[in-house]
């Protein structure tokens, strides 16, 4: 029953989870932090080979995060703010993750959703981020330029 229970949890976050997926593949920087990302849990996988046994213990911990995962859900319905659905994905992946490792990895956990939490926030931010983060870029280089030309050191 719990197993049902997850898997129904993340076939509601299925459509966010897709428009992640498409942005990850659209941007040659997600796609590259997303590797990281997965890469780096693994390092810590293999660091703490005792955590990667499954235990499959629904305990309290993972019955808390799903409550509040269904709790933002149930507010960015009702608020219509949809930016509520990414920590309420990041708890769902809490849940699963204490769930299939144990409460005894309660902090790998945490370490690795906090970082993927952020990567979710930067792929829905680098849209509307990339050209300002652009134009800043360009500003920068040309007043690197202008000082050059202006000093005459072109080293």
């Amino acid at each position: 029953m719990p197993v049902l229970l997850l898997l129904c949890t993340l076939a509601i976050h299925a459509s966010l989870l897709h428009v992640l997926f498409v942005q990850t593949i659209a941007h040659e920087q997600l796609l590259h932090a997303f590797f990281v990302l997965t890469l780096a849990g693994a390092l810590i996988a293999y660091e703490h080979k005792s955590l990667a046994r499954p235990q499959w213990d629904f305990s309290n911990t993972v019955i808390g995060l799903l409550a509040g995962n269904y709790a933002l859900m149930f507010a960015a319905w009702l608020s219509g703010l949809n930016l509520l659905l990414i920590p309420a994905l990041c708890l769902a992946l809490a849940a699963i993750g204490i769930f299939v490792l144990g409460p005894q990895s309660s902090r790998v956990v945490a370490a690795w959703v906090t970082a993927f939490g952020a990567f979710i926030l930067l792929a829905f931010l680098l849209p509307a981020l990339d050209w300002p983060l652009r134009g800043l870029a360009a500003l920068g280089a040309h007043g690197h330029w202008i000082d050059r030309a202006i000093t005459g050191n072109c080293n």
